[in-house]
């Protein structure tokens, strides 16, 4: 076990130096643990060629802007701890945290980044390398955040969340098999213009959530989901009310599916929401819900395959465009299995293929235009 402590203080803010401390570990069954007290922080752990390494490192400051922290893992069974945190009134910029590690059943557990509301610039990343990768990361305030997940092997596991703050970013690229990836934006300014949430998947039994759950400003706030691969799921939900005082401009859900029995369902409650999912493969559902009144509500499937079924539920400024490329496509409504429709609804569908139906149901400022290229297709639409 090597344990580093670097300390450099100075009396006088003025005066004030950085810490800085370095740890380097060959071997076997090797600790480190790093803890920093002061201003503008800088701690590198690397741990080679090993394995049962664990590196755990701590930073606190109060409001004294930078810190940054670096953890490399070679090795197998690694397990990386990085707690990052800020007081002050704020107006200071950057915890930055990266884990590294490459070998098998390696684990990053909670990386951790606090900032007031005030300070900028939070990065956490994770790239880890092998299988059976776990990686948890969570900031909590500030803005213009950003988390970052890369993994890629077998069975690898994240989950990710930003919790309050603005101009924020989380993302997770996962390549492997029997991914699984977690990823919420949470708070009451959460995603002021431009919040961004992105899941990649390209495997096999790949499971993706998101939620953007709050208020605020909510400018230009989009997640996306794009999968490659078989048995794939997705859900993804902006969970935004008027009450929150959310939903001014362009909330955007995209979940795009290449492959075998993928599934994909959004749900939106808000204001000025798009949900659009595409899916090219077999044995495709997808579900779109979106409530809380009216604005402008707008929902769109393409699905390009066979088996493909697809559902709607729209409660407000509703429309609709929905392409059916393949054998057995449905959207149903009119009696059962949603495909409902409200306030200025309107709904552009063309199928084109053997067995497909349409049943839909809308209401108040209704209209509809539906093609059916093929055999066996039915059409019934309900207007009231």
């Amino acid at each position: 076990m090597l344990l580093a402590f670097a300390f450099v203080l100075t009396s006088g803010a003025a005066f004030a130096q950085p810490n800085q401390s370095t740890v380097t570990q060959t071997g076997n069954n090797n600790d480190a643990n790093v803890s920093q007290t002061g201003t503008n922080q800088i701690s590198t752990v690397t741990q080679i060629n090993g394995n049962d390494n664990e590196a755990n490192v701590t930073q606190f400051t109060d409001n004294g802007g930078k810190q940054t922290s670096s953890v490399l893992q070679d090795g197998s069974r690694n397990e990386a701890n990085v707690n990052m945190q800020q007081t002050g009134g704020g107006d200071t910029v950057a915890n930055t945290a990266t884990i590294e590690q490459v070998g098998n059943d390696n684990t990053v557990r909670s990386q951790a980044l606090i900032a007031p509301g005030y300070n900028s610039g939070q990065h956490a990343t994770a790239l880890q390398y092998g299988h059976r990768n776990w990686a948890e990361q969570e900031i909590l305030g500030g803005y213009t955040q950003s988390v970052r997940v890369e993994q890629t092997g077998n069975d690898n596991a994240s989950d990710q969340q930003i919790n309050g703050g603005s101009f924020n970013t989380v993302e997770t690229f996962q390549t492997g098999h029997r991914n699984d990836a977690s990823q919420t934006l949470h708070g009451s300014n959460w995603g002021y213009s431009s919040a961004v949430a992105r899941i990649t998947q390209d495997g096999n039994d790949n499971d993706a959530s998101q939620m953007l759950d709050g208020g605020g400003s909510n400018d230009l706030n989009n997640a996306s989901i794009s999968q490659n691969g078989n048995d794939n799921r997705a859900t993804q939900t902006l969970n935004i009310t008027a009450a929150d005082g959310g939903g001014d401009d362009g909330h955007d859900g995209f979940i795009t599916q290449t492959g075998n029995d993928n599934r994909a369902t959004q749900l939106a409650t808000g204001a000025n929401h798009d949900a659009i999912i595409t899916q090219t493969g077999h044995r495709n559902r997808a579900d779109q819900e979106m409530t809380d009144g009216a604005a402008g509500a707008y929902a769109s499937f393409t699905q390009e395959g066979n088996d493909n079924v697809a559902r709607l539920l729209q409660d407000g400024g509703d429309s609709m465009t929905l392409v059916q490329d393949g054998n057995l496509n449905t959207l149903r409504g009119v009696g059962s299995a949603v495909a409902f429709q409200d306030g200025g609804s309107s709904a552009l569908v063309n199928q084109i293929g053997n067995s497909n139906t349409l049943r839909l149901n809308q209401e108040l400022g209704a209209g509809a235009v539906v093609d059916q290229t093929g055999n066996g297709n039915t059409a019934t639409v309900n207007q009231q």
